[in-house]
């Protein structure tokens, strides 16, 4: 993957919108600022000489211009409401509530979410597992009441649900990290009831794990679990990494993906919201579960015979490794910023 002037731009771009998105207080600007931030994440993807990385651009599109489009008219006639439409404002609210869910990717408005992973690279699928998720967050944040809050429950529930159960029979990473992250909305679903300020600790602590992780895995050339068979126990250090970075992505303690996961249940069972509590953990074991499954891989089945070419033996893999922190920690001060702006 080569970086071309035109990808600059258009991650400049990406980084524009969302702080266009997080700074408005109408919903046109809103809606332009997302619309800005989708039209160069998919010309991102559509730039690939990779047919399949087209196709998922094109399924992408398709998905968030529904989204859009609910969005646009449900904040129109939310506008309009009492002018030209007597219905209750409360259907266009949840019009523009259901527009964002479906943007993000949540269960049951997952469907298209696991496809268009599977199909690009692990740079955008990074992108699209955390910064693509920051704008309609935010708008989500400030739209919520004690009404949806309920409605919320449901989808939590069912992000979890999904999340947990989704990956058990992945071997592909890209759709295991796909339904991780499925299942990390119903987490942030149920942190946005207790606090936006651990809402934020939260999404900023799985954007780092996830983008180092995938950082690593780009490096290294990993798609498949079946590849993690030839790296064996001749890279000690590299293996305990990329455990960690799994094991702490799964929420196992003492790592920092447990404390995150702790915080907000703690907070949910202080509200009262013991079923949901209870479907998040049952949901996070199920996402350790098939984590544990490529640990086993990384620490029992090493082998001298690589079933897979994934990667150039000569390359100090350590070296990725600390470049992927570094870049992950970049990463992580811009999406700190835009959350101190809202």
């Amino acid at each position: 993957m080569f970086i071309l002037p035109h990808h600059i731009l258009f991650l400049f771009i990406l980084l524009f919108s969302m702080t266009m998105v997080a700074c408005s207080n109408s919903w046109f600007s809103m809606w332009l600022g997302l619309e800005m931030n989708m039209l160069s994440f998919v010309t991102l993807l559509m730039t690939s000489v990779n047919m399949r990385e087209a196709e998922s651009g094109i399924k992408y599109f398709l998905v968030q211009v529904l989204g859009s489009i609910g969005f646009l008219f449900g904040s129109l006639s939310l506008g309009c409401s009492g002018f030209f439409f007597s219905f209750n404002e409360f259907l266009w609210t949840y019009l523009i509530f259901f527009s964002l869910l479906l943007k993000i990717g949540v269960g049951p408005f997952h469907f298209w979410f696991p496809g268009v992973m599977e199909g690009i690279n692990m740079i955008n699928c990074g992108m699209l597992m955390t910064w693509q998720k920051l704008g309609p967050f935010c708008i989500l944040i400030d739209l919520q009441n004690s009404i949806m809050k309920s409605v919320l429950v449901v989808f939590a529930m069912i992000s979890g649900l999904v999340g947990g159960l989704g990956g058990l029979n992945q071997t592909s990473l890209r759709k295991l990290l796909a339904y991780s992250s499925i299942g990390h909305l119903g987490w942030m679903l149920g942190a946005i009831f207790i606090s936006n300020t651990i809402w934020k600790t939260y999404f900023l602590t799985y954007s780092f794990l996830s983008l180092s992780l995938i950082l690593i895995l780009f490096f290294m050339g990993f798609t498949h679990i079946n590849q993690v068979f030839s790296f064996g126990w001749e890279k000690t250090t590299d293996s305990l990494m990329i455990m960690m970075m799994f094991l702490s992505l799964g929420g196992l303690p003492p790592f920092g993906g447990f404390l995150m996961k702790w915080v907000v249940f703690n907070g949910l069972v202080n509200n009262g919201l013991f079923l949901l509590s209870t479907i998040l953990i049952s949901s996070s074991l199920l996402n350790l579960f098939y984590y544990l499954r490529v640990c086993y891989s990384l620490s029992l089945m090493g082998s001298d015979a690589p079933l897979w070419v994934s990667m150039n033996t000569s390359t100090n893999i350590s070296i990725w490794v600390v470049l992927s922190g570094v870049i992950s920690i970049i990463i992580l001060f811009s999406s700190s910023f835009i959350l101190m702006l809202m």
